[in-house]
């Protein structure tokens, strides 16, 4: 019958470093008790996590690795009593923490790609704003055009004033020249004694065409004053609405301009931390396959152990049960010893 005992696990001595599980008969479990409670482990200087073989109920092998318990085994095969196998616990806990901080990781670096994502979706709205503002760029510069045309149109309304004021000009002097004609007329009918009629008729002629003359250039003159304030208003408008679109153009570019740069940052920012986060990702993985091959391979040694101490279990059966046999062998035989004859 077999009795285990489970200890925990610590690192001594530099050695490799065990968990186990003592598997021993149920005549042994005593023994190992003592070993633990009553001082002999800690005057030999055996701790909880060492590697312990013992032969003999005496001879005490500590902090043993696998190999050389198997060694010792092999020359004793029939005197081991105890042995520690198992896998250190703290390996398998430190596994789990790295898987743990790997899935950390993996959340990390999900979050920097959403990052990421927003990152590339900011970029494409400031990339659509950009087009706006190139259309407005385009609106304006065709406001420059109409600008360009309108002082083209305000130039040629200035030649024309221009021609107004040389015919309003002509007109003065045509009149003076019909003044002058009146007065001349005048004059000769005195001299002549031309018909008073016929000088009132050519007179009262004159004075409707000067009647005329003066309707017209009032005309002329309201429709040059007129033409003089509308263009310099549309002017002066179209100046400030110009004025107005290029400082909204300016401040709207540099603004444009600081984002930009802000979103570059913070892309770098997180392409590094996606770097890093990648690195660490795959440091980790590596330390994940480490272990779980050191698992594997502890566990291979681990069963090559248990097949031993088996065997040896086996063993010590067997001589123990051939020297019960022997025992009862030597009870039996005093039985069998024939009593001699009596002399008659």
């Amino acid at each position: 019958m077999y009795a285990p005992i489970e200890l925990k696990l610590k690192k001594s001595y530099g050695e490799e470093t065990y968990g186990f599980s003592i598997s021993t008969t149920e005549n042994l479990v005593h023994f190992v008790r003592g070993i633990i409670e009553n001082g002999i482990a800690s005057r030999n200087g055996i701790k909880e996590g060492d590697c312990i073989l013992a032969i003999n109920k005496a001879t005490i092998h500590m902090r043993l690795k696998n190999q050389e318990a198997t060694s010792l085994i092999k020359q004793n095969p029939k005197q081991v009593h105890l042995l520690i196998l198992k896998k250190a616990q703290y390996e398998l806990e430190s596994l789990e923490a790295l898987r743990a901080k790997l899935l950390k990781l993996e959340e990390e670096l999900n979050k920097s790609r959403n990052v990421e994502q927003s990152l590339a979706a900011d970029k494409q709205k400031l990339e659509q704003e950009n087009e706006v503002l190139r259309q407005k760029v385009s609106d304006l510069q065709a406001s420059q055009k109409e600008y360009d045309f309108m002082k083209v149109e305000i130039s040629q309304l200035i030649e024309d004033q221009e021609l107004v004021e040389a015919e309003n000009h002509k007109f003065i002097q045509f009149q003076l020249l019909t003044d002058l004609q009146i007065e001349e007329a005048l004059s000769s009918t005195k001299d002549q004694d031309i018909d008073k009629s016929e000088l009132l008729q050519q007179n009262n002629k004159l004075k409707v065409l000067h009647n005329i003359r003066k309707e017209q250039i009032a005309k002329l003159r309201s429709v040059l004053k007129s033409n003089k304030i509308s263009p310099d208003t549309a002017l002066q408008n179209l100046k400030n609405k110009y004025e107005t679109k290029q400082k909204i153009q300016d401040e709207t570019l540099e603004k444009l301009r600081r984002e930009l740069k802000q979103f570059k940052l913070n892309a770098e920012t997180s392409s590094s931390q996606s770097t890093s986060y990648t690195a660490r990702c795959e440091e980790l993985q590596a330390q994940v396959e480490s272990l779980e091959h050191s698992l594997k391979t502890a566990e291979e040694e681990r069963e090559t152990l248990n097949s031993l101490l088996r065997t040896t279990i086996q063993q010590n059966e067997e001589l123990t049960e051939r020297l019960k046999v022997l025992e009862q062998g030597n009870e039996r035989r005093p039985s069998r010893i024939t009593m001699p004859p009596q002399k008659v």
